[in-house]
């Protein structure tokens, strides 16, 4: 198993957190740096039926905060502000509690039943998705957030959650129908996985390999981004380097490629990776590695964020391909 952390006695012994938008290979590339959260979060039960439940007041778009650019360029005006006003109510409704439920009444003319001691500790509401009804006098937004949560002797993580609610704006203004209600996240079809890729590789792959000490040099400060290029090729590391860990997630190509590749052989492989700052803050992101075969190993020919772009530079005046005997660059500064 690799390890890649930027430093590795730093180290605590619990896994990176996961939201559960991806599902771990079973590759690992080291013990985390661990940050311990604070404060222990109750679960609020909010039963949410088709009926309103009770008088409600609108809110203008002015006083809710600026939603993501999620809607749909079809949509009014009016029906483009329920993702601010939807995200307000969300954030209201999360921090509501027995002794403090003011910012909800904004939305609704009384507080809900069975508000809880301790509010939700959430960050970045944004809106998922926007749906008018047919009759366009409804519109459900699906708004997506963190929350802080601890399961059983666990830590308290950061975890994704998804929540809809209902905007009437038959009046000519948004009034809310109901409370939000928790639902399953957007879902991941096939396609979309490995984004045309549809070979998952294995974690012992030598591609896979190239592209997880590539990565680790590029994006954590471990070795140098020459060692892992093809000749002739620039991927300069970020710096200083913006995190200390790396964690492999899943890799995926059109196919299997060759553990002995011959020379000029290519493939490209969609990377998903999972990244911590020292201080424990973790987020996924997503490479498209162009490899290219040489002397039997492969090589970093590009690095970009969608199969269009790349952030490899070409010298004018590439050096000179060295022989399988007579290269060295394998394993520089790791």
């Amino acid at each position: 198993m690799n390890l890649f952390a930027k430093k590795p006695s730093a180290a605590a012994d619990a896994p990176p957190v996961d939201d559960g938008t991806v599902e771990s290979a079973g590759f690992t590339n080291g013990p985390l740096l661990g940050r311990r959260a604070t404060g222990v979060v109750v679960i609020i039960a909010i039963l949410c039926g088709p009926v309103a439940l009770g008088m409600l007041i609108a809110r203008s778009q002015s006083s809710a905060p600026v939603a993501a650019a999620a809607e749909s360029n079809e949509l009014t005006p009016l029906q483009q502000a329920t993702g601010s006003f939807a995200i307000g109510f969300v954030g209201s409704w999360l921090s509501a509690t027995k002794t403090d439920s003011t910012a909800l009444e904004t939305y609704v003319t009384t507080a809900p039943p069975g508000l809880g001691d301790i509010p939700f500790e959430y960050r970045n509401l944004a809106v998922v998705e926007t749906t008018p009804t047919d009759d366009a006098t409804t519109v459900t937004v699906m708004v997506g957030g963190d929350v802080m949560e601890q399961a059983g002797e666990e830590e308290p993580a950061w975890v994704r959650r998804y929540y809809e609610v209902v905007v009437d704006t038959a009046s000519g203004r948004l009034t809310a129908v109901g409370y939000p209600a928790p639902v399953v996240g957007p879902q991941a079809t096939a396609g979309a996985t490995g984004l045309g890729q549809n070979t998952q590789l294995a974690s012992d792959s030598p591609a896979v390999e190239t592209i997880q000490l590539m990565l680790a040099a590029y994006l954590i400060g471990q070795g140098s981004t020459s060692s892992y290029l093809t000749p002739g090729v620039s991927i300069p590391a970020i710096t200083p380097a913006p995190f200390a860990l790396l964690n492999s997630v899943s890799f995926f190509a059109e196919e299997q490629p060759s553990a002995t590749p011959a020379d000029g052989d290519t493939t490209l492989v969609q990377a998903l990776v999972t990244l911590q700052t020292a201080e424990g803050r973790t987020v996924t992101a997503m490479y498209f590695v162009d490899l290219t075969a040489r002397a039997g190993r492969w090589e970093v020919t590009s690095l970009s964020t969608s199969q269009s772009s790349s952030t490899a530079r070409v010298d004018e005046s590439p050096a000179p391909t060295p022989s399988s005997t007579d290269d060295t660059t394998e394993g520089e500064d790791q």
